[in-house]
C-alpha cells in the first residue's frame, strides 16, 4: 500500500509541474512533441504534414502520428532540412524534413 501511495505522491508532484506546450520555449528548427512536421519521401512529389503527438493522442483517421510509431520516433529531435530513414513493412523509406511549426493546441 505504501508504494502505491508514494506513486500517487510522484504522479501529483509531475502534474503539478506541468505546462502546456504552448508555455514551453520553442526551436523553430527542431522537430519536438506537439510540432507538425512537413516532410516528403525520396522520390516523391508529395508533401505530407503530420503532428507528433504522445501515444494515446494518435489518430489513425488523422495526420496525428504517435513520437512511439517508427516515422515518429525517426522525426523526433531532428532538424529542418534533414533527411531521416524510416524503416516500414515495405522497406526503408528516407524522408527530408521540410518544416517543423508548432500549431496553436487542438490545430493540425
Amino acid at each position: 500500500m505504501r508504494a502505491a501511495r508514494d506513486e500517487a505522491s510522484r504522479v501529483r508532484e509531475a502534474l503539478a509541474a506541468a505546462r502546456p506546450l504552448e508555455e514551453l520555449p520553442d526551436d523553430p528548427t527542431l522537430v519536438e512533441l506537439g510540432d507538425t512536421v512537413t516532410i516528403r519521401a525520396e522520390g516523391s512529389r508529395e508533401r505530407e504534414r503530420y503532428t507528433l503527438v504522445g501515444e494515446l493522442e494518435a489518430r489513425l483517421d488523422e495526420s496525428w502520428i504517435s513520437i512511439a510509431s517508427p516515422l515518429g520516433s525517426a522525426l523526433l529531435g531532428r532538424r529542418a532540412g534533414e533527411v531521416v530513414t524510416v524503416r516500414t513493412p515495405g522497406g526503408e523509406v528516407r524522408y527530408g524534413i521540410l518544416g517543423v511549426r508548432r500549431e496553436p493546441h487542438g490545430v493540425a
